[in-house]
């Protein structure tokens, strides 16, 4: 009688277990056939609500993407930092493309100390040719006798400039007779041919700056020079018209424009 009632029990709950399945299928199936009819209702606005979404996504994706590219800007260091080496071994590669880019650095610095260089060395030759035309300006007849042609040649340039006058060097080969070119305040255009001799001055100064004047276009010639013309060579300038500055002209050039310089209290720029 026991083991009746046992199996009776068991098909029983096995009945039960049936039926409780078949009503949960038939809930979810229920549930699903409403789902499916509210889609089929809303069928535009689930695609249009789908669309924003996705489209919102994609916003916030390029936000997010946008401060983090801004961030690693501005945490960007102001050198190149060697890559950092793992425990592998980098490839060939690599080793030479980080050798490359140390030599393109060190090239950089390079050729900015170059510039920088030379940009101290013209600066040095500008302060040194400053202090040149400084000298220039106040040394009297005594230091230039000891100069070379090419300084007194500056001096005298100099020594217009001081007067007012516009001067202009020649190059140091092919001058074609003049050392200088002299404007006066009037617009006078003069060669001059300037002569620092231990001796006296004869007939070829003359006769070059004479030749000077019709290459140079100018209105007249000046003769200068440190010491005298000789007899000859005076001759030669009364008949060509030819202004001469010799020693004792200088001094009084010289002495003058340096008076004038003090008078006016002015500081002497170089052109």
């Amino acid at each position: 009688m026991g083991r009746r009632r046992k199996s009776v029990r068991s098909s029983d709950d096995g009945l039960s277990y049936l039926a409780g399945v078949g009503l949960f299928i038939l809930l979810i199936y229920s549930l699903f056939q409403k789902v499916l009819e509210w889609i089929a209702v809303h069928k535009n606005e689930i695609i249009i609500g789908g669309i924003c979404f996705i489209i919102l996504l994609i916003i916030i994706y390029l936000i997010v993407i946008w401060f983090q590219n801004r961030n690693r800007g501005n945490m960007r260091p102001q050198y190149k930092i060697p890559p950092s080496f793992t425990s592998a071994r980098p490839s060939q590669n690599d080793d030479r493309s980080f050798v490359n880019n140390q030599q393109l650095n060190h090239n950089e610095i390079r050729l900015t100390t170059v510039e920088i260089q030379e940009w101290n060395n013209r600066q040095k030759l500008r302060e040194k040719e400053q202090r040149r035309q400084r000298e220039f300006a106040f040394s009297g007849i005594e230091q230039i006798d000891k100069m070379t042609g090419r300084d007194f040649e500056k001096r005298m340039k100099v020594l217009f400039e001081m007067k007012g006058w516009k001067a202009e060097l020649t190059p140091d080969t092919n001058d074609f007779g003049a050392d200088l070119l002299v404007w006066t305040p009037e617009g006078k255009k003069i060669v001059v041919q300037c002569k620092r001799y231990r001796k006296n001055i004869g007939n070829d100064a003359v006769q070059q700056v004479v030749s000077a004047k019709e290459h140079y276009k100018a209105d007249a010639t000046m003769v200068i020079t440190n010491q005298r013309l000789t007899k000859n060579a005076r001759i030669l300038a009364g008949s060509t018209k030819t202004e001469i500055w010799d020693r004792d002209r200088l001094i009084i050039e010289i002495e003058e424009a340096e008076k004038r310089f003090d008078d006016n209290n002015r500081t002497f720029k170089a052109k």
